[in-house]
């Protein structure tokens, strides 16, 4: 009995070229996990390997053609290299450098170059109601992250 025959009742099957989800546990990235041949494997490794052959992807990935982590589709799936993943992530569009945007191009920013141009202005060292505290409260972030934006460690290019 195959893995895709034992688990059928995990597996949401569609059509040839769509996506077979699995429908089991899945790990915080959304690939199904389940307990085979006497260890925690990942589904889509396994589907593939049902496929491919047992072992076919040793030291290997399985990537993903659809982008989809819980799909188990074997049309959908393809042994690699990391790096073979990494340039599949770059050319989809679905990594960010998040270590290097600058300002609003972070996706973690809740500032824009305005509010640290605005911040920079408005504070003045013992002015009553600009303390750095108080420009924390009226921006929503903490008094070290307008101390940086001050003392220009934060937001240097505005």
């Amino acid at each position: 009995m195959t893995f895709f025959e034992r688990r059928k009742n995990y597996i949401a099957f569609a059509g040839p070229d769509e996506c077979w989800l699995w429908t089991g546990l899945l790990n915080p990235k959304g690939y199904g996990r389940v307990f085979h041949q006497g260890k925690m494997q990942q589904t889509h490794r396994i589907a593939f390997e049902e496929v491919n052959g047992k072992g076919s992807a040793y030291g290997l990935l399985v990537r993903h053609t659809c982008d989809v982590p819980a799909c188990l589709n074997p049309a959908h799936l393809l042994s690699g290299t990391a790096a073979d993943n990494s340039r599949d992530m770059v050319e989809r569009g679905r990594w960010r450098r998040y270590t290097s945007s600058k300002g609003e191009a972070n996706p973690s920013a809740k500032l824009t170059a305005d509010d640290a141009a605005a911040i920079r202005a408005a504070y003045v060292p013992r002015k009553a109601g600009f303390s750095q505290y108080a420009l924390a409260r009226q921006y929503g972030v903490s008094q070290c992250a307008i101390g940086r934006i001050i003392n220009k460690k934060n937001w240097t290019h505005v």
